[in-house]
């Protein structure tokens, strides 16, 4: 599972999130990542572009 933030909140937020959920991984068993929708998408992304 990917969980995006929104552009508006910093990138580095998105980093940090996703180093702490990586031990919760590893000890849950789980995959989850925390990406940033500008990093991955741009800025200005619309909704369309990278939601389900």
């Amino acid at each position: 599972m990917i969980i995006y933030i929104d552009e508006n909140i910093p990138h580095q937020l998105a980093q940090a999130f996703d180093l702490l959920q990586k031990a919760l991984n590893v000890r849950n068993q789980t995959s989850i990542h925390v990406r940033s929708i500008a990093e991955d998408f741009g800025r200005g992304a619309k909704d369309e572009d990278w939601s389900l």
